[in-house]
């Protein structure tokens, strides 16, 4: 049987966030999916309930998803969440570097069997 896991989405676009979350509710029928529509709003969800990961939009105003993976990288030094960075921003996501501060890079539009392949080794 498969691990309930505690998945974060972080977008501040509420469309793509409400989407995304409904679709990983769907594939993880048994673990607890929440949604955050800004980067302060998934560093207060984070605090109260550790996730097994977190999948952040980069372009996100006032603390943006590269912040929000460095936050939860400080927050749980010992067990960090596994942590996906999701854009439309090619260029910044080709800046970043696997493993500083994100897991995984992953570009939008979102291949979805290649994000739960990634949630679904944590089971």
């Amino acid at each position: 049987m498969a691990k309930s896991l505690q998945i974060l989405v972080a977008d501040d676009d509420r469309e793509t966030a409400d989407v995304l979350g409904a679709v990983l509710a769907a594939h993880f029928g048994e673990s607890r999916v929440s949604v955050a529509y800004g980067g302060r709003a998934a560093v207060a969800l984070a605090l109260q309930q550790r996730p097994d990961a977190a999948v952040l939009e980069l372009q996100m105003p006032e603390l943006d998803g590269e912040g929000v993976a460095g936050v939860l990288r400080a927050e749980f030094p010992d067990d960090p969440p596994l942590l996906i960075a999701l854009s439309g921003a090619v260029l910044r996501l080709q800046k970043l570097r696997q493993g500083d501060p994100f897991d995984h890079l992953l570009s939008k539009p979102t291949d979805i069997e290649k994000l739960v392949g990634l949630l679904s080794s944590l089971s």
